[in-house]
Order: structure tokens, then sequence, then C-alpha cells
């Protein structure tokens, strides 16, 4: 619904995509391990979710609550401290994970996560930080409030909880 109608294919194929990726996904046969998947994840939402996004909200008149969803767990994926060996560290069920991602974008999410209590304050700090979005993303209608709400309930009951009650 937020994200096949603008998916730039004619009808029948946009919607034959979308299986095609539901199927994968559905395979357990194929790992799909986050770790992985999560390598450099801020550009990768920045080029394959953030166009969505915005065109999403120029047809409807505020972003999708999905994809602002996924921004917000993104971002919590990325709350994390360097440790003296140089790695920077997330937590997940109180054990380590490293986040690999250009230094750049790490030392920018740490300094926001950084003794952060306030989520409103997190989100809106990273979403209008041009250095990692290309642009200020709250300008986008709806995005940051949006997105400030998925934070408090991800810190509050946790990604899966709060994405069931999305």
């Amino acid at each position: 619904e937020e994200i096949v109608p603008f998916v730039p294919l004619p009808d029948s194929e946009r919607k034959a995509y979308a299986e095609s990726i539901m199927e994968r996904f559905a395979n357990p046969h194929i790992r799909h391990e986050l770790i992985s998947i999560a390598l450099n994840s801020v550009s990768k939402w920045q080029v394959r979710v953030l166009p969505t996004v915005k065109d999403y909200a120029a047809q409807h008149g505020k972003a999708p609550a999905g994809l602002a969803f996924s921004l917000a767990a993104l971002l919590h994926f990325y709350q994390g401290k360097f440790t003296p060996g140089g790695d920077y560290v997330g937590q997940r069920q109180g054990q380590p994970y490293v986040i690999k991602e250009n230094a750049d974008v790490l030392a920018i999410m740490q300094a926001a996560w950084d003794g952060a209590t306030d989520m409103a304050k997190v989100a809106h700090t990273l979403l209008t930080d041009t250095r990692l979005w290309g642009e200020d993303l709250t300008q986008v209608g709806g995005l940051l409030e949006q997105t400030a709400a998925a934070l408090v309930r991800i810190k509050a009951v946790g990604v899966k909880v709060a994405m069931g009650e999305l």
C-alpha cells in the first residue's frame, strides 16, 4: 500500500515485482541475516526508500506510517557506541552487534544517541542532518512526527511489539 503504487513500472510488473520480493523473504532456505542486510543502511534507506516516502507524501499529504516506522527502526538500530578497538557496537536483548557503516555516519549517530533520553529530540537531530540524507527530512510532511512517535514506541515496547501495533 505504501510502496507498490510508487514503483516506476507498469501495474502488472509492479505487482509481480512485489510478489517476488515477498516470496524471497518467505523462503526458509534463504538466510536473511539482519546484520548483513544492515550494511550501510543509511545510504540504502536514502536511495531505496526516501523517494517513495516523498512520492507518497506528495500524493497523500503526509508520510506513510509504515515507512516512517522503518526509519525509526533504522535510527534505533544505529544506537551504539565506539569500542576501544574502534568498532561501533549496538545492543539487542543484551547482546552486542557490530554496525558496519561509513565512519562519518557512525559519528553522527553516536553524537545524536549519546546520553539521549528524548526520542523526539533524537529523531529531530537525525532527520535534520543533511549529511545523512542529502536533505532535511523534517520538510517531508509528517515524517518527523511519525518517526518520533514510532521511536518512542520502539524504546518502550521493542521493535517487534511496536511493529505489531502498527
